[in-house]
């Protein structure tokens, strides 16, 4: 498994997850275009003002195929407490 950032051209990527019901539907998706466009700037912001994000995650065997997003994000930064999530493209 390889982690990498995200950047602004994941969008296509950010589509292929955030799109998808069976990977949205316990956080309130799948998103509109615009949504994961939302979604895809505040993990590019989250990572400029903590460093960290949900890091895409990738198979190191068999070409980089996509599998999801993994990482932390703000929970109780003021206690020194992010939160751990994922987000795993229904094949996985």
């Amino acid at each position: 498994m390889g982690f990498r950032w995200w950047s602004q051209d994941d969008l296509p990527r950010a589509r292929e997850l955030w799109g998808d019901l069976e990977v949205t539907k316990f956080f309130g998706g799948p998103f509109s275009d615009e949504e994961m466009q939302s979604r895809l700037q505040v993990e590019l912001d989250r990572a400029s003002a903590h460093h960290f994000q949900y890091w895409p995650m990738y198979l190191l065997d068999g070409g980089d195929e996509f599998v999801g997003c993994c990482g932390l994000r703000p929970y109780k930064l003021h206690e020194g407490i992010p939160e751990l999530g994922f987000h795993l493209r229904p094949k996985f």
